[in-house]
């Protein structure tokens, strides 16, 4: 067996996840994060991911990768999910308040789309349900909820 048949020189592949809805929220991330890691694009979707001030170099290298790290996000949306995009996350030559398109986007979808969001869902629809509303009376009993 010569040294390029062995299993740690062959590249690892992962079947791509296609974001279609809150139910495959969790493997999309796990695969979208992967991808980013791999492609070592992954600092600029960090929790405390900001633009260096520095050389104009630097920041052109890190818009550079801001841009490719959105392009693989927004690559692995469905079309159900990107359809409904808000417009300052559709379109690649928009401006960020905060200079981070690819943080911006992955942080929407994970307040859309994550299992905490669908859990306080059911947990307001559990509420609604089971409050008994006065008929006399609604509103009091609606802002109590």
């Amino acid at each position: 067996m010569s040294p390029s048949d062995s299993e740690e020189d062959r590249p690892t592949t992962r079947r791509r996840v296609t974001l279609t809805s809150s139910d495959n929220y969790k493997e999309w991330e796990r695969s979208i994060l992967s991808r980013l890691i791999q492609k070592d694009l992954d600092e600029v979707v960090e929790v405390d991911a900001v633009v260096p001030s520095g050389p104009a170099t630097d920041q052109k290298a890190w818009m550079r990768k801001d841009r490719k790290a959105w392009a693989a996000i927004d690559e692995s949306l469905g079309s159900a999910v990107h359809n409904v995009l808000p417009p300052h996350l559709l379109d690649i030559h928009t401006t960020s308040p905060t200079g981070l398109l690819a943080k911006s986007l992955l942080d929407y979808l994970r307040a859309t789309y994550s299992a905490a969001r669908a859990t306080r869902k059911a947990e307001l629809y559990r509420i609604i349900w089971r409050t008994d509303i006065n008929e006399t009376d609604p509103m009091t009993s609606i802002s109590l909820m």
